[in-house]
C-alpha cells in the first residue's frame, strides 16, 4: 500500500488507532482550518460530506470533517507513521455504539 506521497514508504495498516469520533476542540485555530478546507469544497463535495443519514440533523458536515482533521492531526503529532483505523463492516454500526 501507498501512503499517496511520492516516498516509498509505505503506510503499516497494522500500526493504528480507533477513529475518536469523540474528538473535539473550539481552538479558532482549528475552526479555521477545519473552515478553509470545507470553503475548498465544490457543491458535489459538500454534498458527498452531507450525504443521507438517520442522524436526523445532530451535526452537519463540517462538524464530521472538524472531528477528522482533528482525529488525523492528534495521530499525526502522537506519531506520523500512526494510522486511523475505522471499521468497515456493516456490524460495527449499531445504534448506541461508539459509532
Amino acid at each position: 500500500m501507498s501512503n499517496g506521497n511520492n516516498n516509498t514508504n509505505p503506510m503499516n495498516v497494522w500500526y493504528s488507532k480507533p477513529f475518536d469520533v469523540h474528538i473535539w476542540s473550539d481552538y479558532k485555530e482549528i475552526n479555521q482550518v477545519v473552515d478553509q478546507i470545507y470553503d475548498s469544497f465544490t457543491e458535489d463535495e459538500h454534498l458527498a460530506i452531507t450525504g443521507r443519514s438517520n442522524n436526523q440533523g445532530r451535526a452537519s458536515g463540517k462538524v464530521h470533517l472538524k472531528v477528522i482533521v482533528l482525529d488525523l492531526y492528534v495521530a499525526w503529532k502522537t506519531d506520523p507513521e500512526l494510522c486511523i483505523g475505522i471499521e468497515l463492516s456493516n456490524n460495527a454500526y449499531k445504534v448506541g455504539s461508539r459509532y
